[in-house]
């Protein structure tokens, strides 16, 4: 494998990794949005459980 070749394979790869992690982001926003969705039936959204609050900074650090 040739030095252009390679440095055109990791492009096109960290290109991937960023389209993916993008994808994650928006996954995880939507995620967000139904448990916020969820909360909201539940309880005024003022009085958001912190329960919940926890479980999304712990799914946010997992993600990125």
């Amino acid at each position: 494998m040739s030095h252009k070749t390679y440095e055109k394979a990791m492009e096109s790869y960290e290109r991937y990794v960023r389209l993916s992690k993008i994808e994650v982001g928006v996954l995880s926003t939507l995620c967000l949005a139904v448990l916020l969705w969820q909360e909201r039936l539940k309880t005024n959204v003022a009085s958001l459980s912190l329960k919940s609050v926890n479980s999304i900074k712990g799914f946010t650090k997992i993600v990125f």
